[in-house]
């Protein structure tokens, strides 16, 4: 399952849905996001309406609690032609 940027950001700033983002990513076989979605969500949370933190301490946060939660980082496939 794939964990995006808002699912972080939900989880980490205790949003409405952070519930069931966390219980969705706990049922999860391999639970796995891509280096765009950290640094998304890293500069989400560096907001004032969010942790208002420099956006390296939210990084830093965020890489954490990939870890704790076995949530792999994965390069995304390059995109078909369309």
């Amino acid at each position: 399952m794939f964990v995006d940027a808002a699912a972080i950001v939900a989880m980490l700033s205790n949003e409405a849905e952070a519930e069931r983002c966390a219980q969705a990513v706990v049922d999860a076989s391999a639970p796995f996001t891509s280096a765009i979605a950290v640094w998304e969500a890293s500069m989400a949370l560096s907001r004032p309406e969010k942790l208002a933190i420099p956006v390296a301490r939210s990084a830093e946060i965020v890489t954490r609690f990939l870890e704790e939660r076995a949530i792999a980082l994965r390069e995304l496939p390059p995109a078909l032609d369309a």
